[in-house]
């Protein structure tokens, strides 16, 4: 008979399977692996898992487990986190280096949340502009927020004056904001860039980036289109089921995503530049909801190779 095959809760293909209610046995191992191969490490390491009489459901511990349904014609394959490769999750294309004259650029990228009930719990619109006319350059960004949360857990983070009403017992919040994340003009000299304006500090994986106004000094290594969009640290999480999945960075919804079950490495060109804390909330089909939180760091410097990089910064710190 043929089942079909899940990773997970994800349809691979279909897997010929000799059944009774009682127990299972693969007829076919190797199309089964062949079809599982881009989604684990080494896929022969998952033999055992699937050899032999199989009563329903097996589990090797460092493995996996596998699970048939012969009431639906459902078989379940799920590896151990260790054995899945990571996946790429790539949201966009990267445009092409400016002519040396004249570049503009400018981007938007909207993330909102919300449930089933139709509540739009959060949206971050934010925008990016970068232009340069010959060795001089000029870069703003910002984002403007909504939020209108009624989780509890957010209420202890909030502002003490922010708008909160007692209507029905619950706690609401409303939160409308602008917030400027860059505004700065500069001139490129040599190997030098150099400008002012209301700009933001790096921060590294030991300390936090930090709002400034004032003037900087650093080693160029980017084309007058801002490059900063192509460089983070790396983020990876893994995803037991189909799931939304939200990440924060503190009461500021910078992204959401519709992932698969498996280890997820997470295009981070749209996350905003810094040094922070990165909340990922993971919202299951199966209406669980989990939380995890992970350091995150981009700088839009790239490391030339016998090549130093300098930085100098210094101003008044802005709210």
């Amino acid at each position: 008979m043929v089942f079909d095959l899940y990773l997970s809760d994800k349809l691979l293909g279909l897997t010929i399977v000799n059944y009774t209610d009682d127990w299972q046995i693969l007829m076919d191992i190797d199309g089964l692996l062949d079809q599982i191969k881009t989604h684990v490490k080494d896929p022969n390491k998952l033999r055992p898992l699937l050899e032999g009489k199989i009563e329903n459901t097996r589990t090797i511990e460092g493995i996996g487990t596998i699970k048939f349904d012969p009431y639906t014609f459902h078989v379940e394959v799920v590896p151990n986190v260790n054995l899945l490769t990571n996946e790429l999750v790539n949201d966009g294309i990267n445009l092409p280096d400016p002519k040396n004259d004249f570049a503009f650029q400018q981007s938007f990228n909207v993330a909102a949340s919300g449930n089933f009930q139709g509540k739009q719990d959060a949206t971050a619109f934010t925008h990016r502009s970068m232009a340069s006319v010959g060795r001089w350059f000029a870069n703003i960004e910002g984002t403007f927020i909504n939020d209108d949360n009624d989780d509890k857990n957010y209420v202890e983070e909030r502002n003490p004056y922010d708008q909160i009403d007692d209507v029905n017992n619950d706690r609401y919040i409303k939160d409308d904001k602008y917030d400027l994340s860059e505004a700065i003009m500069g001139l490129t000299l040599g190997n030098y860039q150099m400008g002012f304006g209301a700009d933001e500090t790096d921060g590294d994986i030991f300390v936090g980036s930090t709002d400034y106004l004032g003037f900087f000094i650093k080693t160029k290594e980017e084309t007058f289109l801002d490059r900063d969009t192509l460089h983070g640290s790396r983020l990876t999480i893994f995803v037991p089921a189909r799931s939304r999945v939200e990440f924060f960075q503190g009461s500021r919804l910078i992204a959401t995503k519709i992932l698969d079950f498996g280890v997820q490495d997470i295009d981070t060109s749209d996350f905003p530049h810094g040094s922070y804390d990165v909340e990922i909330v993971m919202h299951q089909d199966n209406g669980k909801v989990t939380r995890d939180r992970q350091f995150f760091t981009k700088s839009g410097h790239l490391t030339i190779r016998s090549h130093p990089i300098l930085t100098l910064k210094g101003g008044v710190l802005r709210d």
